[in-house]
């Protein structure tokens, strides 16, 4: 009974690892198809849910609150639409924004730093210079708008790599 649960356990490690494994090498290799691919497949379940809802509104409640659902699943529609035809544009909106998210949480850090020279007078080094470096890394991901997914999608790659390699290490440990 044991033995054939550690099978089935070593089994089942061998092919996670070998989903991983390709996964992460290919997330390495081709981050920007990755990346496409993924924007693909966001906007068809997007354009998917939206004309789900669609097909509800003209089968079912065609109440006030339904007409603005409606309005939401169009919108909905469209931009899953233009999201699987144009997957660059995700690249792309995505990373600015995650720029200015960052940018923006820098700015405010630099003030909080401001505040703390004012109050404390101690402390305030590390956090100014953390504050900068905040500051600099938001402008540089506006600024490489496309640099920054590719760099993401290879460190997620790495990591499934990794996961890949212990998961056949853990599953080699396994006496049998």
């Amino acid at each position: 009974m044991e033995m054939d649960m550690i099978k089935t356990l070593r089994r089942n490690k061998m092919i996670t690892g070998v989903l991983l494994l390709c996964l992460g090498v290919a997330l390495v290799l081709w981050p920007t198809s990755a990346l496409a691919t993924l924007a693909k497949v966001a906007g068809f379940f997007l354009m998917v849910y939206a004309v789900a809802g669609i097909i509800n509104f003209a089968f079912g409640n065609k109440g006030a609150s339904a007409i603005v659902t409606l309005i939401i699943d169009i919108a909905g529609a469209v931009l899953g639409l233009y999201l699987f035809l144009n997957p660059e544009w995700f690249i792309a909106v995505s990373s600015k924004l995650f720029g200015v998210i960052i940018l923006i949480h820098g700015i405010h850090n630099l003030y909080d730093s401001v505040t703390v020279v004012r109050k404390l007078d101690t402390g305030w080094k590390n956090s100014l210079i953390f504050s900068i470096i905040v500051v600099v890394l938001g402008l540089f991901i506006i600024a490489n708008p496309f640099d920054i997914p590719n760099m993401i999608v290879r460190i997620i790659g790495i990591v499934l790599v990794v996961n890949a390699v212990l998961a056949f290490y853990n599953m080699s440990r396994m006496k049998m």
